[in-house]
């Protein structure tokens, strides 16, 4: 483990996001967790601006975390930073690309930091593969491999057509970067 990056995260006993950006503290039902910061900033603004997102969401933050530091320095010893409100949070989604990075930064979180109502954010994913497969040269080398375990505790939360266009990717080699998503592409 990597004490210098760890000290980035750790505070006391309490592992943080690399951001966390409140929206709708009040009244909001719906912590949304990102890959990277860079997704935080594509809708931050549309949200503050009372722009519907897609599910229409009602957010309360947004936390993005540095898929690449969570996954190798996330100790479960520690206990993951959630806003104060948290059990009046409905839904808890998590978005990145669809590799082999982004999904083991989602069973990270679930999983090690036991936020067990996570689930990944479906519809969104669904718009990053659809994207990705009307515009063929979108898809990218999937650099790391995934057991067939991981990868099903992933795909377990689509329907079955999307389940398929996963795996196919998936042992085709093959990745969706989530930079290819504009910021329409999550207004609904």
């Amino acid at each position: 483990m990597n004490d210098n990056v760890l000290s980035n995260y750790v505070f006391g006993e309490t592992y943080f996001p690399h951001v966390a950006i409140p929206i709708n503290r009040k009244a909001g039902d719906t912590i949304i967790f990102f890959e990277s910061k860079q997704l935080i900033w594509k809708i931050e603004k549309q949200l503050k601006d009372k722009k519907k997102i897609a599910n229409n969401l009602n957010v309360d933050s947004l936390m993005a975390v540095d898929a690449i530091d969570l996954i190798e320095t996330f100790d479960s010893k520690y206990n993951f930073f959630l806003p104060d409100n948290v059990n009046e949070i409905r839904n808890m989604y998590y978005f990145g690309s669809l590799s082999t990075l982004g999904i083991q930064a989602f069973l990270t979180l679930k999983e090690a930091t036991n936020i067990t109502n996570l689930q990944p954010w479906a519809t969104m994913y669904n718009r990053l593969i659809d994207k990705a497969y009307n515009q063929n040269n979108l898809l990218s080398k999937n650099r790391l491999e995934i057991s067939s375990n991981k990868l099903s505790k992933f795909t377990k939360y689509f329907d079955t057509a999307y389940q398929q266009k996963i795996k196919d990717l998936f042992s085709k080699e093959k990745a969706i970067n989530h930079r290819i998503l504009s910021t329409k592409d999550f207004m609904l």
